[in-house]
């Protein structure tokens, strides 16, 4: 029933990217009025594949990324759609190294929500159940974000295992040896130090604690920061009254980090040797994602 006009709307009649609706006042009207099933906002299910991809209108496409192996792919949006055609991206199955870069036809000048992308990712898609939909509104040129199901990346890490040296008065990087939770496999954990590696640019909100492994004595300082590809960031600095009391130092904030850029944790002591503690409190970095579209 390609290219058919539909009369009897009481029997059932399955539409895809092949089709056109015809829609009359009355019987034999002319002219009738044709919306094609994707420019009607229809998206037929088609199976996304581990290579660079120019999408087609009309299609949500399912993507399996559990045994890509080799890169990171890009999926463009069209030089060629009408006002109101759509495409959509759904991860079935998400991918701990690799990703779904997003953009527009290289060299058009096309844009997402106002913004050029021919040739730098709008984002990345690469945790399971990430579904975005975008729409034409301007013929050939520009799209929007109808629906953004990304998935914020969010980790926690600590020490488990102690830092006993350190130079005075010297920034040294912490140990995040050990991960409670990874939403988006940004953890590096085992390394010395651990950090989180960035898979998609923007901005995150990051909290660092630190708590010495040695008192820290009277009158002296202990502080932590967060760092962005080893620039030192936020900071926060807590002086000793008492060497009896216990010292535990917060610094956070909002970060802006570029596409696989490491975040991490430094701390800074006074006096010598009095290294970092463990605990999932007390010597800890924790990242959550502030997705916006």
């Amino acid at each position: 029933m390609v290219n058919s006009t539909i009369f009897d709307l009481s029997a059932e009649t399955v539409m895809t990217a092949a089709h056109r609706l015809a829609v009359q006042k009355t019987s034999g009207a002319t002219p009738a009025v044709y919306g094609t099933f994707a420019l009607l906002g229809g998206m037929e299910i088609l199976a996304g594949t581990d290579a660079d991809t120019t999408m087609v209108v009309g299609s949500l496409y399912r993507v399996d990324m559990s045994a890509w192996a080799t890169a990171v792919r890009t999926y463009r949006l069209p030089t060629t759609a009408q006002v109101g055609e759509r495409i959509g991206i759904y991860v079935t199955a998400g991918n701990a190294t690799h990703e779904i870069a997003i953009r527009t036809v290289a060299a058009s000048n096309d844009t997402i929500n106002g913004v050029d992308y021919d040739s730098a990712d709008w984002s990345k898609l690469f945790i399971t159940g990430e579904i975005v939909i975008f729409e034409c509104v301007v013929a050939d040129t520009d799209w929007i974000v109808l629906h953004d199901g990304r998935i914020p990346c969010s980790c926690s890490m600590y020490a488990a295992t102690a830092i006993t040296t350190n130079l005075a008065a010297t920034v040294k990087q912490s140990d995040m040896d050990t991960v409670l939770f990874d939403v988006g496999d940004i953890s590096t954990e085992g390394g010395n130090p651990g950090e989180m590696t960035v898979r998609r640019a923007g901005k995150f909100f990051a909290t660092a604690t630190y708590r010495p492994n040695s008192s820290i004595s009277d009158a002296n300082f202990g502080g932590v920061y967060v760092a962005v590809a080893g620039t030192l960031l936020h900071f926060a600095l807590m002086k000793a009254a008492s060497a009896t009391q216990e010292h535990v130092t917060v610094a956070s904030g909002i970060i802006e980090v570029a596409d696989g850029e490491a975040i991490s944790t430094r701390f800074l002591a006074e006096q010598a040797d009095r290294g970092h503690g463990t605990g999932t409190l007390n010597n800890t970095l924790v990242v959550h994602e502030i997705l916006a579209p």
